[in-house]
């Protein structure tokens, strides 16, 4: 069983930051995993993205070849990843503050409020962390507490409570 995840976004978003995450909670639960990532020359702003390939077996293409997950946090990112992978099935994660889908789209799109949701929390920042709950919770890719265990991993003492939060309003929505 392959599964391949694409996010992308911008430089700044945290798009590699998502990636890692979800590869290492995927290899926490016993199961292969990898994570590779690229942007432009700038880094912060230009177009980035974050791909995530995890099996039950060994991997032996590391990268997307039609993603069965699209996580996006830009209308370029959206508008690059669909046009990239055309031919594929892919269920769409999007912010409805940032991604305007197109009509008559024949993939699967759940709107994540993920902008509007950190913004409660007052940190725009961790929009990221929204829409990874919301990824977790509907494909079940992961269990929720690996996501947590790896979070307390990766991220600064003094930004875990924030991203944490975050992430438990994308566990959360429906």
């Amino acid at each position: 069983m392959r599964k391949e995840i694409l996010f992308v976004g911008f430089g700044g978003q945290g798009i590699k930051l998502l990636g890692e995450i979800l590869g290492q909670a995927i290899v926490l639960e016993g199961n292969e995993a990898t994570v590779s990532a690229s942007y432009g020359a700038e880094a912060r702003g230009s177009r980035c993205r974050s791909e995530v390939v995890v099996s039950q077996e060994k991997i032996d293409y590391p990268k997307t070849l039609a993603p069965d997950f699209l996580v996006v946090l830009s209308q370029d990112g959206y508008d690059f990843a669909l046009e990239l992978h055309e031919s594929s099935q892919v269920v769409i994660f999007y912010d409805p503050k940032i991604v305007i889908p197109k009509k008559n789209s024949p993939y699967l799109h759940y709107s994540v409020p993920a902008t509007e949701e950190a913004n409660t929390l007052g940190k725009k920042i961790v929009a990221n962390m929204v829409i990874l709950g919301a990824l977790v919770t509907k494909t079940k890719l992961v269990r929720p507490e690996s996501v947590i265990k790896t979070l307390k991993k990766k991220v600064k003492k003094e930004f875990l409570e924030l991203n944490l939060k975050a992430f438990e309003k994308g566990l959360n929505l429906k």
